[in-house]
């Protein structure tokens, strides 16, 4: 992937961000928590930001502290562009599950 790809994959990710927000944000190890309660993955997920982001166990572990104590199933989102937690989760049990592919 070029770096021209990579910057246009990031603001995909942003723009999408926006025009979906979540009722409560909280940003962690360079990911952003999102919770909404409900059904809809992409705003009560933990989702990467462009940039520096925390060891993936450490990111990992505060996502499940933050999640389970708001009574919810960790999910995360791990776009191509920021696959750095794929094989710890993988690791720890967590399944792959709907999928989604933007433009």
């Amino acid at each position: 992937m070029s770096a021209g790809d990579d910057d246009l994959n990031w603001r995909i990710e942003q723009t999408c961000r926006e025009g979906w927000p979540a009722a409560t944000e909280a940003v962690v190890e360079g990911w952003l928590l999102r919770r909404s309660g409900g059904r809809i993955r992409r705003t009560n997920s933990a989702n990467p930001l462009r940039g520096k982001r925390g060891a993936p166990d450490a990111v990992i572990n505060a996502a499940e502290s933050f999640y389970i104590g708001h009574g919810q199933t960790p999910l995360f989102r791990v776009p191509d562009i920021a696959g750095e937690l794929e094989a710890v989760l993988d690791h720890r049990g967590y399944q792959p599950e709907g999928g989604t592919i933007h433009l």
